[in-house]
């Protein structure tokens, strides 16, 4: 397992732990994104890549690209 693999479940959950403490927990709505992938300004490589891999399977799932920030 890769470290990119190990940290897309991690960053998937603070996601949906954080829409969830809010009331709301879309990511995507109606097809546009409701959310960010939020990393460092300076993130490691493997921060890098395991955000590009959420941000494509995302889109493949949805449709939508969600930014990352």
């Amino acid at each position: 397992m890769t470290n990119a693999s190990k940290v897309i479940p991690i960053i998937l959950a603070v996601m949906f732990y954080v829409g969830a403490a809010h009331g709301e927990n879309w990511i995507v709505r109606d097809g546009q994104a409701q959310a960010d992938i939020v990393i460092a300004a300076k993130p490691p490589r493997t921060v890098r890549l395991a955000s590009w891999e959420l941000q494509n399977y995302l889109r493949k799932i949805t449709g939508a690209t969600l930014p990352i920030v």
